[in-house]
């Protein structure tokens, strides 16, 4: 029996003309960070939480959460198709692509309530913890490790059909009874990461901002499509035949 990793690598490469259409979604989404460059901690992905309410105007509030709104509705389409192939194609004899297809809406509706009640706790944590004069780096860690703990939730939400709250508590649920493929997960994402931080910091050598560019489009067609199905891999083998 092959390894999730090995499933996730012949998986890629099978659908990598689906991957590169559903990257569509989040290159346009890294493109509107853009917007909010001046709003955004640079490495943390996370809004400066000490200027939240000093620095930004009401015109910038409203770009601010339009933009954010836009950005999280692209993510959730991507992840609700991405996970809804794999879907298929694990789950061909029980699961129709007509049924799929049918509840596409759905995922991408409730992927949508996680990625804003998520980033809606992280934004309360973190305001609150730089009230109180918490250390960025700690802060940074908390939110993050808030985002591990639900990180099957979007595979849960495709592939159980699940609502959001139950997501989340199956998710918490799966780790705390499986933790081994949480700490793969993180590997593979520390180790692309890195590579990614590398391939960066070399074509800077050569390039004044074009690798900005390549950095984006490597995040949106290999990194982030393949730790997905990755992460789906590693959940499906909580069921040993692979079956839904």
């Amino acid at each position: 029996m092959r390894m999730p990793i090995q499933r996730a690598l012949t998986k890629y490469i099978e659908n990598i003309d689906k991957v590169i259409l559903f990257s569509i979604f989040i290159i346009l989404t890294l493109s509107l960070s853009f917007v909010m460059s001046s709003f955004i901690s640079a490495g943390s992905g996370f809004i400066r939480f000490t200027s939240i309410y000093a620095d930004l105007t009401i015109p910038q509030v409203i770009i601010m959460l339009g933009v954010s709104l836009v950005s999280i509705i692209l993510i959730s389409i991507f992840l609700s198709a991405l996970i809804s192939t794999i879907k298929l194609q694990e789950t061909l004899d029980q699961v129709t692509y007509k049924k799929v297809t049918s509840v596409f809406k759905k995922y991408v509706l409730q992927m949508t309530m996680f990625l804003i009640l998520l980033t809606v706790i992280s934004i309360a944590i973190g305001t609150f913890l730089t009230y109180i004069g918490t250390p960025t780096v700690i802060t940074q860690a908390v939110i993050l490790i808030l985002w591990v703990l639900f990180i099957f939730t979007p595979q849960i939400i495709v592939l159980e059909d699940f609502g959001v709250i139950e997501s989340l508590k199956d998710s918490l649920s799966f780790i705390e009874r499986n933790p081994i493929p949480l700490a793969k997960y993180i590997v593979v994402g520390f180790i692309l990461m890195f590579l990614l931080t590398l391939i960066e910091v070399f074509l800077g050598q050569f390039f004044i901002w074009a690798h900005q560019i390549i950095t984006v489009v490597l995040v949106s067609i290999l990194v982030l499509p393949f730790l997905q199905i990755y992460a789906t891999e590693l959940y499906l083998k909580r069921y040993p035949l692979t079956g839904i």
